[in-house]
């Protein structure tokens, strides 16, 4: 067997400097627009460091900005050396979404995770001259009764999401895939993820109208429950009711698009493994656990890491249907966040819990990682 010779180490002055590498190698075009970029980053990088800090905090920014840019651009420069040649081009048409990624997501992420060490308020914000507290908001959380409800009410909602949610998107999923006219097919599409284009104000009127007291849902359930000698449900009234109301609800407005994500999974199993499992004897049930199962698994990984994010952050949902007579039951720990930052200024305080909230999602990510790992050896 004639092995390809290998690729010669790349100096180090290729790696440190953006471009170079490509330059050397032929790309000339590419390795002038990454060391254009990465030049034009350090420059305003230095410029901004060399500025005088202005109160709003803006040239941290700037400076931020640039900093990721001449990371990006020399990361993807370096790596283009390292693997193998010619991804340059990919590299170039990945690098401005992969910045714009960082800007707005992980640059957030770093200014709430340092603020939550800061004992900031809107003025300091503005101002600066915030005092330094250290662990003294993480320690304030634990001791906050709101937060431990608001903790509380979240993981029941989780609980509640996560046990009702298996089943709606796969099912509706698998109806799809069985019908086999493709215009029907579509329109059924079309239908399911209508509510998802929806935001959750036109969604939460919508259904506060149907599930008030002798509304059309009461009008629809009332002959059904005379049957056994019930009487109307308080839909939105019975804080036990009232969370399987909103997961309910959530799951009819998410499911729709959720299915088109399994139907797409689906859809990309190799038919041949069907035909060769009828062909050794396989029923239909032996077909899905162990053809069409082991094909879902990777997607359902990502959709319950969906779902977690998701059942974590419900916050529009509770504002626009919560009541007084179930607002201790829907107070999530979202809403105890918007609050302390947003109405009474705790920023730093507001920034402390965020992080905890995510700490936690990742926490439960990782376990379903791992468990789902297992599932897969299986």
């Amino acid at each position: 067997m004639i092995r390809a010779p290998a690729q010669p180490m790349p100096s180090r002055a290729a790696l440190a400097c953006p471009g170079l590498f490509q330059f050397l190698k032929g790309e000339r075009a590419t390795g002038m627009v990454f060391v254009a970029i990465a030049a034009a980053a350090a420059t305003a990088l230095v410029l901004f460091l060399l500025a005088p800090d202005d109160p709003f905090g803006h040239n941290r920014v700037r400076i931020a900005i640039a900093a990721i840019v001449l990371f990006w651009s020399a990361a993807f420069s370096a790596l283009d050396a390292l693997q193998s040649p010619g991804r340059s081009s990919l590299y170039l048409i990945l690098l401005p979404a992969v910045v714009l990624f960082s800007i707005f997501t992980y640059l957030p992420i770093a200014w709430a995770a340092s603020l939550s060490f800061y004992d900031h308020s809107v003025r300091t914000l503005v101002e600066g001259g915030a005092p330094f507290v250290g662990l003294d908001n993480f320690t304030r959380m634990l001791a906050d009764e709101r937060f431990r409800l608001g903790l509380l009410n979240t993981l029941k909602f989780f609980a509640i999401g996560f046990l009702l949610g298996q089943l709606p998107a796969p099912t509706l999923a698998y109806l799809l895939h069985e019908v086999r006219n493709r215009k029907l097919q579509t329109f059924y599409k079309c239908v399911c993820f209508m509510p998802s284009l929806f935001s959750w104000p036109i969604i939460g009127v919508i259904w506060l109208w149907l599930l008030k007291p002798d509304g059309q849902l009461d009008v629809l359930a009332r002959p059904i429950l005379a049957l056994g000698g019930a009487s109307d449900i308080a839909w939105l009234g019975n804080p036990s009711t009232a969370r399987f109301v909103f997961v309910c609800v959530g799951l009819w407005m998410g499911s729709g698009a959720t299915a088109l994500i399994w139907l797409a999974s689906l859809a990309g199993i190799d038919p041949t493994l069907y035909e060769a499992a009828e062909i050794d004897g396989a029923g239909h049930w032996r077909r899905f656990t162990h053809v069409t199962f082991p094909h879902l698994v990777p997607t359902w990984i990502v959709l319950t890491i969906l779902s977690f994010i998701g059942m974590f952050s419900i916050f529009d949902q509770v504002v626009v249907m919560r009541n007084p007579m179930i607002r201790e039951a829907v107070y999530v720990v979202m809403l105890h966040i918007y609050e302390q930052g947003f109405r009474r200024g705790l920023m730093g305080y507001a920034s402390a819990m965020s992080m905890a909230l995510a700490a936690i999602v990742l926490l439960l990510t990782m376990i379903n990682l791992k468990l789902s790992r297992k599932v897969e050896i299986v």
